[in-house]
């Protein structure tokens, strides 16, 4: 015989877990977009040089300080320093006297080549040092276990706490593992999960599902929309290295100085793939912090009207304190 009183505790069981489980977790949003990332940035060296490799096991970023790609990545910064840069920097010197033949878009991508190695070497000497990586990810390591603090905080002053029930009868204390903490409710069958508590709320579902879908946009065209861009940069007449190779190597056959383009469009097209990979791992960063301090201050104040997320004073002070 089916027993009513167990089925409605599994009910309000189940209620109260799916409002554990939707309370504000970004940091579940930011480690999908690293991972991305660290991918791409594999991929955008053919596997040549980088810097991360992906745990999935921890589910972690694992930084690279020896190793043989780890080697070609500050070989790769080395070139960018030592030749690279002071080629371009020179090309667009030479472009901006010289009067004959040449013309404004040769002079634009000259100095958009300039603009863009001087403010990616910063961030490729970062990480070319043995230090940089690992810096980066107890930077992220340390906002993910501060939010799941905030969270677990949160959750056991919200659900944790002793809950009266009408009649004075505790069904009694169930456990349930969530990110490896173990939480204790009391569950009664006549109470559900104050809505004062709950994240479904618009105030924050709204914000934390528009940040979310923006920035998975973004990322989605710089996944599938930019590498096609960068392959017709780097193929194009105007580029500053292919303008210089032919210059240099001065090719009178065609098949030479076809060849010259081909592999001077494909040293662009990985240039600009591992930059943009690069520069948009040290902007998830950014957003990350961003995103988190926005959500949590929204989850933390109370509204004028009393309709809001109204945490227990103590509680929200312990909150922002841990996020200061």
């Amino acid at each position: 015989m089916y027993n009513f009183a167990k089925g409605l505790q599994e009910l309000q069981l189940n209620k109260l877990y799916k409002h554990i489980k939707l309370c504000n977790k970004w940091y579940t949003e930011a480690l999908s977009h690293l991972r991305r990332r660290v991918i791409a940035t594999q991929l955008g060296s053919f596997g040549l040089g980088y810097f991360f490799e992906w745990n999935y096991k921890k589910d972690r970023a694992t930084p690279l300080t020896t190793g043989a790609h780890y080697l070609v990545y500050q070989l790769l910064v080395g070139c960018l320093l030592l030749v690279a840069g002071p080629v371009l920097f020179g090309n667009g010197i030479y472009l901006s006297v010289t009067q004959k033949n040449v013309s404004p878009e040769d002079v634009c991508f000259a100095f958009v080549a300039i603009f863009l190695v001087a403010c990616c070497t910063p961030v490729f000497c970062f990480f070319a040092k043995a230090s940089g990586p690992r810096k980066f990810v107890d930077i992220f390591d340390a906002m993910i276990n501060l939010e799941k603090s905030l969270h677990e905080t949160v959750v056991l002053a919200t659900f944790a706490r002793p809950l009266a029930s009408p009649n004075g009868l505790a069904i009694g204390a169930i456990c349930r593992d969530e990110s490896q903490t173990t939480i204790y409710l009391n569950l009664f069958p006549d109470i559900i999960p104050p809505e004062s508590y709950s994240l479904l709320r618009k105030r924050v579902r709204k914000p934390y599902e528009a940040t979310s879908y923006v920035i998975s946009f973004c990322y989605f065209i710089l996944d599938y929309a930019y590498p096609p861009i960068f392959l017709i940069v780097g193929l194009s007449p105007y580029n500053p290295v292919n303008t210089i190779a032919q210059k240099l190597f001065a090719p009178k056959k065609i098949f030479f100085s076809a060849l010259i383009w081909i592999v001077a469009g494909l040293d662009t097209f990985i240039g600009l793939m591992m930059t943009s990979s690069v520069v948009a791992i040290c902007i998830l960063i950014i957003i990350y912090g961003t995103v988190t301090l926005y959500l949590w201050t929204l989850f933390i104040t109370p509204l004028k009207d009393g309709n809001g997320v109204e945490l227990d004073f103590k509680v929200a002070i312990k909150v922002h304190a841990d996020c200061e």
